[in-house]
C-alpha cells in the first residue's frame, strides 16, 4: 500500500514540475522556424499566392485575369477605407 501511495505521489509531482527540455525545445522550434523561412525565400516561384482572409481562402496569381481580380478587391478595400467618416470632426478655416 505505501509503494502505491508513494507512486501516486511521485506521478503527481511529476506533472507540476518544469523539465528544462520544454524551454529548450521552444527554443529549438523558433530557430526551426527561422531556418524554415529563409529557406523557402530562397525558392523561386513563376507564381505569387494571396491569402483571402474573408473566404480563407489562397489565390493563385498566375495568370492576368487572376491579378485584376486582386487589383480589384484592393481597389474596393482601399476605397471603403477611404469613404468611411471618421470620428474627428473636421477643422474648417473661416
Amino acid at each position: 500500500m505505501t509503494s502505491r501511495r508513494h507512486a501516486l505521489v511521485e506521478l503527481q509531482c511529476r506533472g507540476i514540475s518544469k523539465y528544462a527540455i520544454y524551454t529548450v525545445y521552444l527554443l529549438y522550434l523558433v530557430y526551426l522556424h527561422v531556418l524554415f523561412r529563409r529557406y523557402a525565400s530562397t525558392i523561386r516561384r513563376v507564381y505569387e499566392v494571396r491569402y483571402d482572409a474573408l473566404t480563407q481562402s489562397v489565390n493563385v496569381l498566375d495568370n492576368n485575369e487572376a491579378l485584376a481580380n486582386v487589383t480589384d478587391s484592393v481597389r474596393y478595400q482601399l476605397s471603403t477605407l477611404h469613404d468611411r467618416p471618421t470620428d474627428r470632426p473636421s477643422a474648417s478655416v473661416e
